[in-house]
């Protein structure tokens, strides 16, 4: 096998217990690389047109890249799978931050779960062996308490996948967590893993990764690594994540009228300042950390010092952090602080809770919804007692909670009343913190991304290519900061593997990756026009306050920046990829179940 993987994928039947490997595919491997993009082909070929995304048929794949382990920044898993959120899109989340490699290290460049076992089980692998443990004693237990529980049985190095409670009961936008604050959210790949009786996933490898071309490879790795530590000093970028994280980010997105504030009414907040990432730093943090083999350590870790909630650890972040705080309008920095660690530890996905929460505060001011229906529940803007008492009865799924579990696309159409228009959501999944009425290339990636309404697809065709490239290496997003160009990325794969593909070819790569995940989407039953598309408030709801005061973004020119990001990916006018575009990247297998799937 070349070098960089492992060359072998195991497979778990959750139903009989029995496990198998099975080599990776080396052409596979070489035209869609890993991770995101070998995992899109992989679905394709392995789960049939249609099938309910629970079903005990639909495979959860746990993917590393030929990367992983072995560059820095080179920490991340990438889960694929047919979303259970949007029911027509696959899922690709990716996290860190030790558990891909460690992965890589037992041998192994994926493991692929199928099935439902009849009881709640977790798979633990060690190396070369592989079993199928009870949970029922994990069954219950929040990420943290499931996390330290599975290190005091397997030993302090093991690595986890696993799920909280909230995934176990069956809320949609339930997540995967690889440690406390470390998950892979968006798509629900929670509910899948949760409706498999699969609470984790734990890993310990011994082994090594082997690289084909040493010398070459660590010229490339000195000046990478020298770029990536030397940043923490030299660049803006570096020096702010290795001090404040990505969190940083919301003093400055308010400050342009970019942040979700009040559900994505607005995007400029007076009272940001409040819960800004100075206030965190200076009563709060206590130490920074970084993934495996990073040199930024981007993840800030602090504490709840005084106060009804004092002694919780916290993690935050941009996105998840400030859809439940901006988006919700919370001024109390410990009680978003509280609320951040809360979301984790149930294990939701805290973007499409902040986004339901959102919504549902919403509701309740313009009186769609009541105390009533709520059960008493005062939910008025940024009061974080209220917020508690909704997500135990989501959590439960009580009462509006059962409703509320399944996200704003879901409940705004029970609801109705006129709250479609901002239920915020693409295809289904909840939107990450930045608006669209000023910065249109944000909200244009969410109406085409391939996923939903989330924010890592990327502005602009480059930014695309090159995440899409970093999904499959498996090699974190933020590191493209530093890839420059972009064909070091090819560099770097190449001495790895010792594979000779032309730097040249990066976008033809990515253009495949990417089309080929449109082109599942498509057959498993997205229309374009009328799935690409934005909620209502995006186009007719004008900030009212802050330095973009007004702006919006007109129907006509989304229409227009639609068809042109269309024709640009090698799609007719109505965003499905022409025939000619797919045989150019020898995706021809999928011309039949397209043309089945648009006449």
């Amino acid at each position: 096998m070349n070098g960089g993987y492992a060359g072998q994928i195991l497979y778990v039947d959750l139903i009989s217990g029995d496990t198998k490997t099975e080599p990776i595919d080396q052409e596979l491997a070489r035209q869609f690389i890993g991770g995101r993009g070998l995992g899109a082909k992989m679905l394709w070929d392995s789960l049939a047109p249609g099938t309910d995304p629970a079903s005990p048929d639909s495979p959860l794949m746990f993917l590393t890249g030929p990367l992983a382990g072995v560059v820095p920044m080179g920490a991340q898993t990438c889960i694929v799978f047919k979303s259970p959120k949007t029911k027509i899109t696959l899922g690709h989340p990716t996290t860190g931050p030790h558990w891909g490699p460690e992965l890589k290290f037992a041998g192994y460049d994926g493991v692929i779960v199928s099935g439902k076992s009849d009881k709640p089980v977790y798979v633990y692998i060690e190396d070369g062996n592989v079993e199928l443990r009870d949970a029922a004693h994990l069954w219950g237990k929040g990420i943290l308490e499931t996390w330290n529980t599975l290190r005091a049985e397997l030993g302090p190095r093991v690595q986890s996948m696993c799920i909280g409670p909230a995934a176990e009961n069956g809320v949609l936008y339930s997540s995967i967590h690889a440690e406390p604050f470390r998950s892979a959210a968006r798509g629900g790949s929670g509910y899948l893993m949760g409706s498999k009786n699969l609470k984790a996933v734990a890993v310990r490898g011994t082994g090594a990764i082997t690289i084909a071309r040493q010398k070459e490879f660590r010229e490339l790795f000195s000046l990478i690594y020298g770029r990536m530590s030397g940043g923490r000093r030299t660049s803006r970028h570096g020096y702010a994540f290795s001090r404040w994280g990505s969190y940083y980010s919301g003093m400055a997105w308010s400050d342009v009228s970019t942040l979700d504030v009040k559900n994505f009414r607005e995007g400029y907040w007076e009272e940001m300042d409040k819960i800004s990432v100075l206030q965190f730093e200076w009563r709060n943090k206590v130490k920074s950390r970084g993934c495996n083999g990073c040199p930024i350590a981007c993840m800030q870790h602090g504490v709840i010092r005084e106060g009804p909630y004092a002694g919780h650890v916290v993690n935050p972040d941009f996105d998840s952090t400030q859809c439940i705080g901006a988006g919700c309008l919370v001024t109390d920095l410990d009680g978003l602080l509280y609320l951040q660690q809360l979301g984790d530890d149930l294990g939701f996905d805290n973007i499409s809770l902040g986004g339901v929460t959102g919504f549902a505060m919403e509701c309740y001011e313009k009186g769609i919804l009541t105390k009533n229906d709520l059960d008493g529940i005062e939910l008025t803007w940024g009061y974080v007692p209220a917020m508690i008492e909704l997500w135990k009865k989501i959590l439960n799924r009580d009462g509006i909670g059962a409703l509320l579990a399944q996200g704003v696309k879901e409940a705004s159409e029970q609801v109705g009343q006129g709250s479609e228009k901002f239920a915020m959501h693409a295809k289904g999944l909840e939107y990450g913190a930045y608006t669209g009425q000023k910065r249109h290339a944000r909200a244009l990636q969410y109406a085409v991304g391939d996923r939903g309404g989330c924010h890592h697809y990327g502005q602009t065709w480059e930014e695309q290519n090159v995440r899409v490239w970093s999904d499959s290496l498996l090699m974190c997003t933020w590191a493209r900061s530093y890839m420059n160009p972009p064909s070091l990325y090819v560099d770097l794969l190449n001495a790895v593997t010792g594979w000779n593909l032309d730097p040249g070819d990066f976008n033809t790569w990515a253009e495949r990756m990417l089309v080929m995940a449109r082109s599942y989407n498509i057959r498993e039953g997205m229309n374009p026009l009328e799935d690409d598309v934005l909620p209502e408030r995006v186009h007719s709801d004008a900030f009212t306050q802050g330095p973009e005061a007004g702006a919006l973004y007109p129907r006509e020119e989304f229409v227009k920046d639609r068809t042109d990001f269309y024709h640009r990916r090698g799609c007719d006018d109505n965003g499905v990829p022409t025939e000619q575009h797919l045989t150019e990247l020898g995706l021809d297998f999928v011309i039949p179940a397209i043309h089945d799937a648009t006449t």
